[in-house]
């Protein structure tokens, strides 16, 4: 099946269906298109697209980070002392995790903005960005595991880390319902 969006509508429609989630750290990015592939000469109709992408993006990134830590602390149910020694962690956890974010949001942004325009080496590139941010997200929750194992008890690691995965993977069901596949 061939899912196509018009180059010109910058896909606008990310943002309503929920993209905005994957942009968790609320801090606006400088960068510009091509920067995640290494700079290289870019349109200003590109620019353009790039940055209403990015501005339609961060829109939503304060609300769904407070959206998150709401679902996290109800499913979490921690006693006061519990929460002293969990939020902390929490807060540096989603801190690293949110660079992350960032960094998927410029590949989204640069794959609207071009998007029926790339050319091979850019699709391989976005290829191996993606996949790279994927395995720093592993790594990011294999290095805090430990943390949080020194904050809470077994059962409530494994649940705080369920619903980690059930809010990352509600996000990336909104990017792939929105985002249409290579041409």
């Amino acid at each position: 099946m061939h899912c196509s969006v018009p180059y010109s509508s910058g896909f606008r429609l990310l943002t309503a269906i929920g993209l905005g989630g994957l942009l968790l750290s609320g801090c606006a990015t400088t960068q510009t298109p091509y920067q995640v592939l290494g700079g290289n000469p870019h349109s200003a109709e590109v620019e353009s697209a790039y940055k209403s992408a990015l501005e339609d993006l961060d829109q939503s990134r304060a609300l769904e980070e407070g959206r998150r830590r709401n679902v996290v602390g109800e499913v979490m149910d921690l006693t006061p002392d519990e929460q002293k020694r969990f939020w902390p962690v929490y807060t540096a956890y989603r801190g690293e995790m949110s660079a992350l974010g960032e960094r998927m949001a410029r590949l989204v942004a640069d794959y609207a903005a071009r998007f029926g325009k790339l050319q091979d080496q850019d699709a391989s590139a976005m290829t191996r960005e993606y996949m790279d941010i994927d395995q720093k997200a592993l790594d990011v929750k294999k290095k805090y595991l430990p943390k949080f194992d020194a904050v809470l008890n077994p059962k409530q690691v494994a649940r705080f880390f369920q619903t980690d995965q059930k809010l990352d993977a509600g996000i990336k069901f909104g990017m792939a319902k929105g985002i249409p596949l290579m041409e």
